[in-house]
């Protein structure tokens, strides 16, 4: 790639995302950080402190009926995952990719936390199970395999990104592929609804959803709102960012209508 003479902000964006990308000006250099160890540990605590709080107000008293902690309660693991997709989307709906630190790293938390699990269950299984909420390294394993495996059959014959297809990798491996599942159920809905729209208003949708996101990015990263002429270009109509319907898939499965109706129609079938 050539060296680059101005400040550009998808330049920056590129620098935050890969820490390899090529030469970069020294103005741009001077100025671009790689956030993400903020990023995960902004997530992470958020994460703890929705699970602490959810663990606190339901008490010892939700158990099953044996008495034993009601397994997969917990918050820890979704509300981290809800996090990867929000930024996904961000980063999806401005750029058109999904960086490789957000995604490699979920995969590897996905897996190390959901084998962390077994050994918390032997020592403090109500957290184990009401804070963490982890499926377990088999549901982990499964996840990550299963919907890697869908994102790579998307990318070989559907066009789609590789990014989207590691954020599905992501997901099952953080959530399971029982939980995952759902997420896939309720994103595929949403996005067909969001292609519908944005067909209906031509790609006004898109266009929104793009001018929105770099506004968002441009000031937590640039500390600025003004959008330069790369920014302001007009989105794609023909193709939609995955990891929109992801975020929204993510959220509806976690809504305990949404998550009833899922486990009626399997229980019908």
């Amino acid at each position: 790639m050539s060296q680059i003479a101005s400040f550009d902000f998808v330049a920056e964006l590129r620098l935050i995302m890969d820490a390899d990308t090529a030469v970069i000006s020294a103005d741009i250099k001077a100025t671009a950080r790689t956030p993400w160890a903020e990023a995960w540990g902004g997530m992470v605590g958020v994460a703890a402190v929705a699970a602490t709080a959810a663990m606190l107000v339901r008490g010892p008293a939700a158990t099953s009926a044996g008495g034993i902690p009601a397994a997969g309660s917990g918050l820890f693991l979704p509300v981290l995952c809800l996090g990867v997709t929000v930024i996904a989307a961000g980063f999806d709906a401005a750029t058109n990719r999904i960086p490789n630190p957000l995604t490699y790293t979920a995969v590897l938390v996905g897996v190390l936390v959901n084998c962390l699990a077994l050994l918390l269950n032997q020592i403090a299984p109500r957290v184990a199970s009401q804070w963490l909420g982890a499926a377990g390294p088999t549901q982990s394993a499964l996840g990550l395999l299963l919907f890697g495996g869908i994102g790579l059959i998307g990318v070989v014959f559907a066009g789609m990104g590789g990014g989207d297809m590691k954020l599905l990798a992501a997901i099952g491996a953080m959530l399971g592929m029982s939980r995952a599942s759902d997420v896939l159920i309720c994103g595929a809905a949403v996005a067909v609804v969001y292609a519908l729209v944005n067909l209906l208003i031509a790609g006004r949708l898109n266009a929104t959803c793009r001018l929105a996101a770099s506004h968002l990015l441009n000031w937590v990263y640039l500390r600025r709102w003004t959008l330069s002429d790369d920014q302001e270009k007009p989105a794609s109509r023909r193709t939609i960012p995955l990891a929109l319907p992801l975020l929204a898939g993510t959220m509806l499965a976690q809504t305990p209508l949404v998550a009833n109706a899922i486990g009626w129609m399997s229980g019908v079938g």
